[in-house]
């Protein structure tokens, strides 16, 4: 598929041909054709070609003053693009100074948990983890009890790795709701008890330790 040659591509350990191949994938995205239907403007698309270059400080600049605009990715309907997106806002939150910016985003971040795509999960799974670890519990996550609701159901994913991130993450997540949200979200961790304890079970020993 289109997204694992995009993943394939741009893998941290990959190396040949690399340059050649993002400054091809960059004349892609910023095609008029497929920026109209995708309803963006070939400016907004040169946002994209950053995420899909090599990470440079330069380019985390750029993105980090218009993370205003990267909204808009999240509403396309495309996987290779959510999952671009996602990648360039997963390199932003590893970063304490704009991790904070991040913040403000999150609700729309978490609208990429409804997709059944692992790598698109994994991705915005990071992204609040990233943020949590930097900005801490209770600033980091405005939509706390929203975010419970959605890790409930991926703790029986068929992908390990998103059960044991999931589970992880709720567990931050249970410390970052706000005073006044504790009686909503002490529904949502006894709705958790039995998942959780069938997960020490689980066939995979590193989620089973979680």
């Amino acid at each position: 598929t289109t997204l694992d040659i995009w993943r394939r591509l741009l893998a941290p350990n990959s190396t040949s041909g690399k340059v050649v191949l993002e400054e091809e994938l960059c004349k892609v995205l910023q095609d008029h054709e497929l920026c109209t239907t995708f309803n963006i403007t070939t400016m907004d698309s040169g946002l994209l070609c950053m995420i899909v270059s090599s990470i440079t400080e330069e380019n985390l600049d750029v993105l980090c003053r218009n993370t205003d605009l990267l909204p808009t990715f999240l509403k396309i309907k495309s996987f290779p693009i959510l999952w671009l997106v996602l990648r360039g806002f997963v390199h932003l939150s590893e970063r304490p100074e704009t991790a904070r910016r991040i913040r403000t985003l999150l609700p729309d971040i978490l609208q990429a948990l409804q997709f059944d795509n692992v790598e698109v999960i994994l991705k915005a799974l990071n992204i609040f983890r990233n943020v949590v670890n930097h900005v801490g519990k209770m600033e980091a996550c405005p939509v706390a009890l929203e975010l419970a609701d959605r890790l409930l159901h991926l703790f029986n994913h068929a992908s390990s790795e998103i059960r044991e991130c999931s589970i992880r993450l709720f567990r931050d997540v249970i410390e970052a709701v706000a005073w006044w949200q504790k009686g909503k979200m002490k529904k949502r961790v006894l709705r958790s008890l039995v998942p959780l304890l069938l997960r020490k079970k689980d066939e995979t020993l590193s989620v089973a330790r979680v």
